[in-house]
């Protein structure tokens, strides 16, 4: 994702392929001297009125951007993370972490099968560690983690940096 804000974009529009060369060949042909100015003097005013009508609407754009802004702010402040257990002999399987006061109870990961445990997250970017937790009392490192800290008691924790 770029580093750019929703909303502070500049629209550009590009005419059809070929459609300048076109308008480059008529330019080329002479005009003859007595040539009628009223259709030109239409296409500048109806050029000039759609430049207008799109300058109001970027500024309407530019109005509601704020809002528009935090609301996709606010969906990027999150994001989707899947975290995978193989625990073939549990029963149960939890994840706790600093996103949650470690408290394993709230965060349940569902069994898919075969032994297989999973849940899916919406974190906040920044770095987090956590643990499983094992039928309510084993605490298991998540060995496929790629960072890991240690717990102080022993063990480690995986870290994860959104």
């Amino acid at each position: 994702m770029s580093d750019s804000h929703p909303g502070n974009e500049l629209i550009t529009h590009r005419a059809p392929a070929g459609l300048l060369d076109r308008a480059i060949e008529r330019e080329a042909i002479p005009k003859p001297a007595n040539s009628n100015l009223w259709p030109r003097a239409a296409m500048v005013a109806g050029v000039f009125l759609f430049g207008v009508g799109v300058g109001s609407l970027m500024g309407e754009a530019a109005r509601q951007a704020p809002s528009t802004v935090a609301a996709d702010a606010q969906q990027a402040a999150t994001v989707p993370v899947r975290l995978v257990l193989h625990a073939p002999d549990a029963r149960t399987v939890a994840v706790a972490g600093s996103w949650n006061d470690w408290q394993p109870q709230g965060v349940m990961m569902q069994s898919v099968g075969a032994g297989v445990f999973r849940v899916e997250l919406d974190l906040e970017r920044g770095r987090h560690e956590y643990m499983f937790v094992v039928d309510g009392e084993t605490w298991v490192t998540d060995e496929t983690a790629s960072i890991f800290r240690e717990d102080g008691f022993g063990n480690k924790n995986a870290v994860l940096e959104i």
